[in-house]
């Protein structure tokens, strides 16, 4: 216990007794990137950080069960090309607003010109209106208390709204 001496700093304290200070080091972020991205901060960014995490999560599903094929993409979403064919969009709630009423008509606009169904499970959909707007119909919905969790919304490609 060092007992404090009149008019000396906690660190000179601390130096008279052999107490080295701990040097601030940033924790890790753990469950981000692989470790060549650690070591290297420029590397970093919080999208790679995103696909780290759910490569990861992907894995450990996978070991339990057999997947579907899953293309894990980094991308502008609101300039992203829609690939042909059905499509599963996933979100949690992501962005709002302007990006955010692009992709939903990214979206519809994708399944007019396919012909494909679009399903939408959104998490935490505070913003869902712009998806009704489009022309999706909800056919599941999770609430609790009252409160709007998730949904699934489908897109029929003959329902698209002009």
């Amino acid at each position: 216990r060092v007992i404090a001496a009149p008019g000396r700093s906690r660190d000179a304290r601390r130096a008279s007794i052999g107490v080295r200070r701990r040097e601030k080091t940033p924790a890790p972020y753990s469950g981000g990137p692989p470790l060549s991205h650690r070591q290297d901060p420029s590397a970093f960014t919080p999208a790679l950080a995103l696909v780290s995490i759910c490569k990861n999560n992907l894995s450990k599903v996978a070991r339990n069960q057999t997947l579907a094929t899953v293309r894990l993409i980094q991308a502008d979403a609101s300039t992203f090309e829609l690939p042909q064919g059905p499509i599963t969009a996933f979100f949690f709630n992501p962005f709002k607003g302007p990006p955010l009423e692009q992709v939903a008509l990214n979206l519809t606009k994708n399944a007019a010109r396919t012909g494909a169904e679009v399903w939408l499970i959104y998490i935490n959909p505070l913003h869902l209106n712009l998806f009704i707007d489009q022309g999706f119909k909800v056919v599941h919905s999770l609430s609790h208390r009252k409160i709007l969790l998730a949904v699934v919304a489908q897109m029929q490609p003959n329902a698209i709204p002009e």
